[in-house]
């Protein structure tokens, strides 16, 4: 099967296309031929080495998210059947999608809906796990607070708009003046263009920060809270938990970081929105498997709004 590794860290050119072998499937796992996968930020920042404590021994495969068909099944395999459609997050870091084929356990398949096609959940997995699990675990919006949503026009930013409005919570986004109107069709209560305005220079807060975007210090996030406001980031370090421990002791504010989790449950909720329409995922651009390398330098220079989806060709 073709595949995509990287032998060492670096920038888009150490990402390879080769040949490798189809996983031999066992008791507990499914064999997924992948028509489609994504590019994520941490495709990104696994590549570049900033998780290589992690990401175990050279070659590496990436990519986190898969959307295809299952082509085999083991034998202790209880609830999908060979030819049915699914998409999952990759338990495994760096992650695997980015081949023909892999293997994954049950518990984080879904099936998608037969009303829906690939490229409408070959970018949901990993982003969509990421906004939901961050607003409805870690920040536990209720209905009528206020959110702040820094990066609402990226692959989780756009998905965690769209599920904030649904959970009732008043919406504002950060974007720049071309993204304003997208944000406002996809629910977004307030728009702050962060080409004109500066966000230490906003009077108001908010109940909840979800800094999507990892770019938003919390020197400057905890001015915008309100008094026992929850804010919570995509980029982990153990500032952030030292940080969380100092708040809570001294204004009661949560300081979080998410760690996302594979999850059937929660991919099925997302997948029953999709179908109900009222849930999207934004396609920026496809790009094929073999030009893998221009797909991770379009992300490093990204403008656009919504995910980069990757087809995966299973033709001779």
């Amino acid at each position: 099967m073709q595949s995509v590794e990287l032998d060492e860290f670096g920038g888009p050119s150490v990402l390879k296309v080769r040949q490798s072998e189809i996983p031999h499937v066992d008791a507990k796992s499914l064999l997924i031929k992948i028509h489609m996968t994504s590019v994520n930020p941490l495709d990104c920042e696994i590549r570049q080495g900033y998780l290589k404590q992690f990401t175990g021994d050279f070659p590496l495969r990436l990519g986190m998210d898969v959307a295809g068909e299952v082509v085999s099944v083991g034998r202790q395999i209880k609830h999908f059947r060979v030819n049915d459609r699914v998409f999952a997050k990759s338990i495994y870091l760096p992650g695997g999608a980015y081949a023909q084929y892999i293997l994954l356990p049950e518990r984080v398949c879904s099936h998608i809906p037969a009303s829906i096609d690939y490229d409408k959940v070959a970018g949901l997995p990993h982003a969509g796990l990421t906004a939901l699990q961050g607003l409805r675990d870690y920040l536990a919006l209720r209905p009528g607070e206020s959110i702040l949503i820094n990066g609402g026009a990226g692959g989780v930013g756009h998905i965690a708009v769209q599920l904030a409005k649904i959970m009732g919570a008043n919406v504002s986004v950060t974007g720049s003046s071309e993204q304003t109107e997208w944000l406002t069709l996809l629910g977004a209560d307030q728009v702050i263009n962060y080409d004109e305005i500066n966000l230490s220079s906003l009077s108001n807060t908010y109940d909840c920060i979800f800094d999507v975007a990892g770019r938003l210090d919390w020197k400057e996030a905890k001015l915008l809270l309100e008094k026992r406001g929850r804010y919570l980031t995509t980029r982990f370090s153990p500032q952030i938990i030292a940080n969380n421990i100092l708040e809570l002791l001294v204004s009661g504010k949560k300081v979080l970081s998410i760690i996302v989790r594979a999850s059937r449950m929660d991919l099925d909720y997302l997948a029953a929105l999709i179908a109900n329409q009222k849930l999207r995922v934004q396609i920026d651009k496809i790009f094929p498997l073999k030009k893998i390398s221009q797909a991770h330098t379009y992300q490093s220079r990204k403008k656009g709004v919504g995910k980069i989806l990757i087809q995966i060709d299973h033709k001779d």
